[in-house]
Formats: C-alpha cells, structure tokens, sequence
C-alpha cells in the first residue's frame, strides 16, 4: 500500500501516535475528526456505535460515559438531555411519557415520586395543584362541580 501521506481519522474513531489504523471509538465515548483519543460522553448523552454523542430523549436518562439512555423509574421524569431522573414538586405528577410534570387537578393529589394525582375520597376536597386532600369546614360540603 502506498504510505506516501497521512490520512485523518473520522468522528467517531481514533489513532494513537504510531498506529496504522482508525479505530472506533468504545461504547460511552466519542471522537471528533483526527483525534488520538476518545473522550467520555457527558451526562445526558449516549454513543452506541454512530460518530458523536446523541442526546437522551426526554423521560430518559443517561449517567456520563453511557451506552445507552435508560427510562426513568416510576415516579419521575426528565427533560431532554438529562443525566439523572427527578420527582415532581407536591401538587405535580408526571405525564404519562415521563418527560414532564403535570399539575394535579381539582378534586386530585400527589406527594413527590406518586406516578399520577389521586382522586380525593368522598367526603375530602383538593384545590389544584394539592399535595394532599382536605376536609371541609363544619356545615360544607366538597362541590362536585369541580
């Protein structure tokens, strides 16, 4: 083979000085073009195999120097991006893709880490937004209307 240049490396692969060969990058890091080493992938991102490190989709995360994203546990959601899943504020839940939070209804509660906003049970009343069910005052009643 005719060695009479050098050839540069692609995204996604490296050449230590002395080697004779691009080689792909491991699972969890990444390369820019004509790099002699790999770099781990941050928090929030993945590499499997392509050129760079791809971000995880929300209700998804990834720790740094990941493979893959995982999906958030029960209880939890994540943006876009994320290195680490989070419970929803008291009154929130998350929404049924884990990619945000929703706020509980009236009539409806959640504590942080609860996967969807309870119904109230009879007699008991919840404003929006309610981390947890009242009882109302001598001589009313919960409105149903809500």
């Amino acid at each position: 083979e005719d060695q009479s240049n050098c050839e540069i490396c692609d995204a996604g692969k490296f050449a230590a000085p002395g080697n004779v060969t691009c080689s792909a990058c491991p699972s969890g890091s990444s390369s820019s073009r004509g790099s002699e080493t790999c770099g781990e992938c941050p928090g929030g991102t993945f590499h499997a195999g392509g050129a760079q490190c791809e971000t995880c989709s929300a209700g998804y995360f990834a720790a740094p120097g990941s493979a893959n994203c995982s999906p958030c546990p029960t209880g939890t959601f994540a943006l876009a991006g994320s290195s680490q899943c989070s419970r929803c504020d008291s009154g929130w839940a998350p929404a049924a893709d884990q990619a945000a939070c929703t706020i509980c209804e009236a009539g409806r509660f959640a504590t942080p880490g609860d996967d969807e906003c309870s119904i109230c049970p009879a007699g008991k009343y919840a404003p929006t937004g309610s981390s947890q069910c009242l009882m109302c005052d001598l001589g009313k009643i919960p409105d149903d209307s809500q």
